[in-house]
């Protein structure tokens, strides 16, 4: 973030110092706003039909306070509506200058629900900050984690981590018994086709082949005639 420096030795101050601090501000802010979208409510203004409580909104990127209010609907939904910036002079800011004229010094930017003539329309809903949020987690990739226990009379359990459309297997089971069905995995994580893995046991330089079906049927096969005791699961896929 940008910032002023103020070094000893009586530097001049004046309007413009200010007006540096105030769009470092403004500016970095604006862009945290953005981020989850150009307008929403921030918090509060909880809305009925004619009434809107008190609360500040995010218009075009820019943090408003909104005050409670009425409003009329006059044959229209709410769905009409949109939030507006409007600024006016605050009375504490009005100044005699040197040259003898009073002048406005500070300006209130608040937010104003008006019908949908200005540029910002929105829908019946109003999105809201935490609705922003959830439709940006709705395209991340979140991990899942399940863990499945191997079927009897075979032992270990094996943990399945999704994150996105990536799925990883990772265990250790305890079999001697080559084509042996596993487990079963969930339906939504069935793979598309079948499936082979290669995969360590404790018999090395042993190794078995690990088989998903597209039913999610998890199956064990030996490689050779001693069969392991343990088998070690480490292979990832993806989902289509």
């Amino acid at each position: 973030m940008d910032k002023l420096v103020i070094p000893n030795g009586g530097m001049p101050f004046t309007g413009d110092d200010l007006t540096f601090l105030q769009k470092s501000l403004s500016d970095h802010l604006a862009y945290f706003a953005k981020a989850f979208g150009d307008t929403y409510i921030l918090s509060g203004c909880a809305m009925s039909p004619g009434y809107i409580a008190e609360g500040y909104v995010v218009v075009n990127g820019e943090i408003c306070y909104h005050k409670a209010e009425n409003y009329s609907l006059q044959g229209h939904v709410i769905g009409d509506y949109s939030f507006e910036v409007i600024e006016s002079a605050y009375p504490a800011g009005s100044e005699i200058f040197a040259d003898g004229q009073n002048k406005d010094t500070y300006i209130k930017r608040i937010a104003q629900l008006t019908l949908n003539q200005a540029s910002t329309p929105l829908s019946d809903d109003f999105p809201t900050i935490s609705s922003r949020i959830a439709e940006i987690i709705g395209y991340l990739p979140v991990e899942t984690e399940l863990t499945f226990a191997m079927a009897a009379p075979y032992g270990g359990t094996v943990r399945m981590i999704v994150v996105g459309k990536k799925v990883t297997l990772q265990g250790k089971i305890i079999t001697n018994n080559g084509g042996a069905f596993l487990f079963g995995i969930n339906s939504a994580y069935w793979p598309s086709e079948e499936l082979w893995f290669t995969v360590a046991t404790d018999k090395t330089p042993f190794y078995g082949r690990i088989k998903i079906d597209t039913s999610g049927v998890v199956s064990f096969y030996g490689m050779t005639q001693a069969d392991p005791e343990s088998v070690y699961i480490n292979c990832s896929y993806y989902l289509p």
